[in-house]
């Protein structure tokens, strides 16, 4: 095991790369999570702010929870989920690929302490290997799309909910629009969400920013208890005969003389 954080991890992943080599880079630091490279190439990466590809396929429905233990369990997990058909080839490496963007696309311009553990591989197995100059264009894409979007990354991170009004009568949402705008409370936030609906993390933060240009939904400021309004201490009231003021006598003649004038009728 070496450990290397004088470079970012893009230029890290370059220098394995270069040499051909096969193992685990860890990210000690945030965002956290590690890359896999098997010949120099990206093969997959893990990261805690978005779903694994285990997460993918459970939360979504396509897998078990069992089925998915019972595969992890074997220690070739993509091998033994395909033997029992429980996902095709082409479904296995379509999550795979959506689990390794995910997360490489918080990872690849960030700077955190290191660990490079050489012939170490992913527990899903030898599924996919990409190029690292391919993954580098497609994460760039990515991004191009989620900023025409809308330009502000911190949305991502930001809680959202449901805008109280519309602009029109009627809006027409896809099923995962309508599962995003359903779930949002004010209190997740899209990279929340992505993970609690399990979809592709990309596909579900590009939609939420869709929704949030259209004006459909709307960034928010994170929900706080209230606090209880302070307690007023009761004043006593005054006794009539004890403590109120005085008020010398002639002085209430007065005040009654003017009453009763104002209240008569005037004539001409």
């Amino acid at each position: 095991m070496s450990t290397v954080d004088s470079l970012g991890v893009r230029d890290q992943l370059g220098a394995l790369a270069a040499t051909g080599s096969t193992g685990a880079l860890d990210l000690v630091g945030p965002p956290g999570g590690t890359i896999y490279l098997r010949d120099g190439r990206v093969s997959y990466a893990e990261c805690p702010l978005v779903n694994g590809v285990g997460e993918l396929l459970t939360r979504s429905g396509r897998l078990t929870e069992a089925a998915w233990a019972s595969a992890v369990a074997t220690g070739r997990t993509g091998e033994i989920l395909i033997e029992r058909k429980a996902l095709s080839a082409a479904g296995l490496e379509l999550a795979v690929l959506s689990a390794l963007f995910g997360a490489i696309m918080f990872q690849l311009d960030t700077a955190p302490e290191t660990r490079f553990e050489r012939e170490i591989g992913p527990s899903v197995g030898a599924v996919q290997a990409i190029g690292l100059d391919q993954v580098c264009v497609e994460v760039e894409r990515r991004r191009r799309l989620l900023r025409d979007a809308w330009p502000d990354d911190t949305v991502d991170t930001t809680p959202v909910g449901p805008v109280p009004r519309l602009r029109g009568h009627h809006v027409v949402l896809t099923a995962p629009q309508w599962a995003i705008v359903a779930s949002a409370d004010r209190v997740l936030t899209p990279l929340d969400l992505a993970r609690q609906l399990g979809g592709d993390p990309f596909a579900l933060l590009l939609e939420a920013r869709r929704l949030i240009r259209a004006g459909l939904l709307e960034p928010c400021a994170p929900v706080q208890p209230a606090e209880p309004l302070p307690r007023r201490t009761p004043r006593p009231f005054p006794h009539p005969g004890r403590d109120a003021p005085t008020v010398p006598i002639g002085i209430l003649h007065r005040v009654r003389q003017g009453l009763e004038d104002s209240a008569r009728p005037a004539y001409d």
